[in-house]
């Protein structure tokens, strides 16, 4: 079987098992695939959405516990780690590829800047 048409497959049935499928492909060597860090890049970047809209979720309730304020925390560090992660892959891709305007655009998207701006942003659209 193609190593990647397995690793997508896993994917599909469970993200983080594919992720990892993925990530030991790119760290092996083993396939010539130029899109390859592109590819782990979009997998976190989902991931990262995931994270947002469940700490959308949690802060949209009137009050916030001391467990789901934690719960908070615990996403924006996720959502963190998942963005540096996608960014070192597209950034990684670059490398290989050239320049490509999607793959920049996305950097571009996910810069830090860009995302306190969108926090703040959301955060003046649900007062």
């Amino acid at each position: 079987t193609d190593p990647m048409l397995d690793a997508y497959r896993k994917q599909q049935e469970d993200t983080d098992v594919g992720l990892q499928a993925f990530v030991v492909l790119r760290d092996a060597g083993t396939v010539n695939d130029l899109y390859l860090n592109y590819i782990i890049g979009t997998i976190f970047e989902t991931k990262m959405d995931e994270a947002t809209s469940k700490k959308r979720g949690i802060k949209g309730n009137e009050t916030l516990t001391p467990s789901q304020q934690t719960q908070i925390e615990a996403l924006e560090a996720e959502i963190d780690g998942y963005r540096s992660q996608a960014l070192a892959s597209y950034e990684a891709a670059l490398v290989v590829l050239g320049s490509d305007p999607e793959i920049k655009a996305r950097i571009d998207m996910l810069s830090p800047l860009d995302i306190e701006e969108i926090d703040s942003a959301d955060e003046a659209s649900s007062e």
